[in-house]
């Protein structure tokens, strides 16, 4: 994701949080079905604005969730909720 490419990976565990299923940000394969996980691949192969939108879309909610700066900003938000506080110009920053 963060490297601008698209994602096939396993429906099980972390990824279906990462990529979520709705196919927006990446694809997921069932993972004791190897035929499943070729036909996305092929999917991809067969269609580069596809894998130029998942590729882009991936990019984006990296840079959304999975950066620095979105954890600390999540972490600034939740101290704020619960210490009545705020964060600078509503960031860490």
């Amino acid at each position: 994701m963060q490297s601008r490419v698209p994602v096939i990976a396993s429906n099980r565990g972390g990824p279906v949080e990462i990529l979520e299923s709705s196919g927006k940000y990446g694809l997921l394969g069932e993972t004791e079905n190897p035929e499943t996980l070729s036909s996305l691949l092929a999917e991809l192969i067969d269609t580069p604005l596809r894998r130029q939108e998942l590729a882009e879309n991936g990019y984006h909610r990296y840079n959304q969730a999975f950066t620095l700066n979105a954890w600390m900003d999540g972490w600034c938000s939740l101290f704020a909720e619960y210490t009545e506080g705020t964060c600078q110009d509503g960031s860490h920053k």
